[in-house]
């Protein structure tokens, strides 16, 4: 299981990468394939993995309790698209078209971060 969380912990550093050094481009990305029905249930299910997979391997990392508040705002958020729906999601995406690149490019060094920490979670020396 943790390669597997490892495994997903380098998808988003490389997707939030992505975001932060090409934003239009991965607006462009998200919206052709997040305004689907399936592009929504995708989303939800990476959520729900990824959930899960932080909160089964978080007494065998360096910070268990980092791990368990991260699953639970990762449940939350897949719950959330659901509950928020495709429209709403659409509307937010043409929001998020109008805002300067930096706007995006922020919360994307933030979840490149966020991989790193969880892969330091996993593999760093315990301090």
């Amino acid at each position: 299981m943790e390669m597997l969380l490892a495994l997903f912990s380098i998808l988003l550093i490389v997707f939030s990468l992505y975001g932060a050094f090409q934003p239009a481009s991965l607006l462009v990305l998200v919206d052709s394939n997040g305004s689907s029905v399936f592009g929504l249930w995708c989303a939800v299910v990476v959520r729900l993995a990824f959930s899960a997979l932080l909160w089964m391997n978080a007494q065998h990392s360096n910070n268990p309790t980092a791990f368990n508040v991260l699953s639970i705002v990762l449940l939350v958020s897949a719950f959330t698209h659901l509950a928020v729906g495709r429209n709403m999601l659409a509307k937010f995406r043409r929001v998020l078209v109008g805002l300067p690149s930096w706007a995006i490019s922020l919360p994307c060094i933030f979840g490149a971060l966020t991989g790193l920490f969880v892969l330091w979670g996993l593999f760093g020396p315990v301090m």
